[in-house]
């Protein structure tokens, strides 16, 4: 089994594009336009998380139509990892006998989910490192002082 095939746009970004290695005919998603409001029926620590999430890459110009239902899945786990979090803090011991409490399974499951979200959208330092940025320098020059005033 051969290696995951780099786009070539990311081999351009990363400066090891080469004619001869190009992939023809790749599908590249749509970024967004705008950023997008937080479905309703999310909690609300689900839709700040949607905000800051939105809006970080949104600004790496990363934030695409197709990635909005992994974004509104991670937010809800995060919301069901605060739910968890608060049964085991006022109320739910963490240990039933000799079996863990559901709330403590729910809360390491959710876990895993949303650092598996985060290592594929660069949000955690060793991940970020390794997520090409879509953002041209020039172009960042200029945002730089986009909210000076404000």
């Amino acid at each position: 089994m051969g290696s995951n095939k780099v786009p070539t746009k990311v081999k351009h970004m990363r400066g090891t594009a080469r004619q001869d290695r190009d992939l023809p005919n790749q599908v590249s998603p749509s970024l967004e336009v705008g950023l997008p409001d937080p479905p309703v029926d999310m909690t609300d620590h689900a839709k700040h998380l949607w905000k800051q999430v939105t809006a970080e890459l949104y600004a790496l110009r990363m934030l695409t139509r197709v990635s909005l239902v992994q974004i509104e899945q991670y937010c809800n786990n995060y919301g069901i990892y605060r739910q968890a979090l608060r049964q085991i803090r006022y109320g739910e011991d963490i240990t039933a006998g000799s079996r863990k409490a559901p709330a403590f399974s729910v809360l390491m499951e959710v876990q895993k989910q949303m650092r598996s979200f985060e290592d594929r959208y660069g949000l955690n330092p060793s991940s970020a490192t390794k997520i090409p940025s879509r953002v041209d320098p020039d172009q960042e020059e200029e945002q730089e002082g986009e909210f000076d005033d404000v």
